[in-house]
C-alpha cells in the first residue's frame, strides 16, 4: 500500500525531481531558506484569497484566460450571457404558465356561476348554492392573485 502512495505522489508531481517528490512536505518546507519560506507562505495565502464565485471571474483574470486559450475571455462572457438569457426565458415561461392558470380559473369560475344561475332558474337551490360559491371563489382568484402580486412587488401586474 505504501508503494501505491509514493507512486501516486510522484505521478501528481511530474515536474518535480524524484528526490524532492519522495520527501515529506513538512521536511521540504523546513529545508527552505527563511526568505523562500515566507515567499511560499505568501503565495499560498494568495491562492486561498484568489477564489471567487459567480458566473464571471474577476476582471484581472480575463487576460490570464486569454494567455492560456485565445478568445477564452470572450467565450466566458458568451457563456454567462447565455446562462442569463436562459434564466430570463425560464422565468418568463413560469410567469406565462401562472397567467394561463389564473385565466383558466377565472373561466372555470364564471362557468360555474353560469351553471349555478341555470340551476337556480330550474329550482335547484341545493345545487346552485355550492356551484355559485365555488364559481365565485374561482373567479375572484385572479383578483386575489393580482392583489398579492401588487403587495409583494409594489407594481401593477398588468405592466
Amino acid at each position: 500500500m505504501a508503494s501505491d502512495e509514493s507512486t501516486e505522489s510522484t505521478s501528481k508531481a511530474k515536474n518535480v525531481p524524484q528526490e524532492l517528490a519522495d520527501q515529506n512536505i513538512v521536511e521540504l518546507v523546513e529545508s527552505l531558506p527563511a526568505e523562500k519560506r515566507l515567499e511560499l507562505v505568501r503565495l499560498l495565502e494568495f491562492s486561498v484569497e484568489a477564489s471567487f464565485s459567480g458566473p464571471l471571474p474577476p476582471p484581472e483574470h480575463f487576460a490570464k484566460y486569454d494567455e492560456i486559450l485565445p478568445d477564452a475571455a470572450n467565450r466566458i462572457m458568451t457563456l454567462a450571457e447565455n446562462e442569463q438569457k436562459i434564466r430570463a426565458d425560464r422565468q418568463a415561461g413560469v410567469l406565462a404558465n401562472d397567467r394561463t392558470r389564473v385565466n383558466r380559473a377565472t373561466l372555470m369560475g364564471l362557468s360555474l356561476i353560469a351553471v349555478a344561475l341555470v340551476a337556480t332558474y330550474l329550482g335547484q337551490p341545493a345545487i346552485a348554492l355550492p356551484l355559485g360559491l365555488v364559481g365565485t371563489l374561482a373567479a375572484w382568484s385572479r383578483q386575489v392573485m393580482d392583489w398579492l402580486d401588487r403587495r409583494q412587488t409594489g407594481k401593477d401586474p398588468a405592466d
